[in-house]
């Protein structure tokens, strides 16, 4: 990703330490066939508008809650949900929804499958726990990426309160699925199929 892009993505990251955490997710996505990304937690659109400039043929929907102001991670007015989409001209690429992520089922129900999943929104561990074990069932039988967003390991000197809900629920889904947890840049975490 250039540094224009990068420069102008800037404006609508909420991510920890942004240009390595946008360069790792590209590079996750790209290890697998790169056709297909979710991302649970639209936000401001930052990593959903960077997966649209990096991979123009990929199809690429992104979930924010129906009221974006209900929620206690990062409350947002709806009209500001994927703004990065609409100023960086990509807003017709990406399938936005507005539905809670403990629907996600519905997108199995319907046979949707995706590469790569983008986990950033609730933070409570049931929360993450859900999303994982519900996204888990919308990669390929054998292979695609979860990628989780806010994790820290627990013997890491600097965590953020708002990272340990994550990693308990990235814990619990570990011991419950048949994947393997590959720590990226910044806050993000890979979990993989084992």
């Amino acid at each position: 990703m250039s540094p224009e892009v990068l420069a102008r993505l800037m404006g609508y990251h909420c991510l920890y330490a942004p240009e390595a955490e946008l360069r790792d997710l590209c590079a996750a996505f790209a290890r697998t066939a790169a056709q297909a990304f979710l991302e649970i937690g639209t936000h401001r659109g930052c990593t959903s508008a960077a997966i649209a400039l990096a991979f123009p043929s990929a199809r690429i929907v992104t979930l924010d809650l129906p009221d974006s102001l209900r929620t206690t991670w990062n409350p947002l007015p709806r009209a500001q949900v994927g703004e990065a989409h609409r100023a960086l001209g990509v807003a017709h690429r990406i399938d936005q929804r507005f539905m809670d992520s403990d629907e996600l089922w519905r997108l199995t129900g319907c046979g949707e499958c995706f590469d790569l999943v983008f986990i950033d929104g609730d933070h409570s561990p049931a929360a993450v726990f859900r999303d994982l074990m519900l996204a888990a069932d919308l990669l390929p039988p054998t292979s695609g990426t979860l990628l989780a967003h806010d994790y820290t390991d627990p013997h890491e000197p600097a965590r953020p309160n708002w990272t340990l809900g994550v990693q308990q629920a990235v814990d619990r889904f570990i011991a419950a699925r048949p994947f393997r947890k590959h720590r990226l840049a910044g806050l993000l975490v890979a979990l993989e199929r084992a």
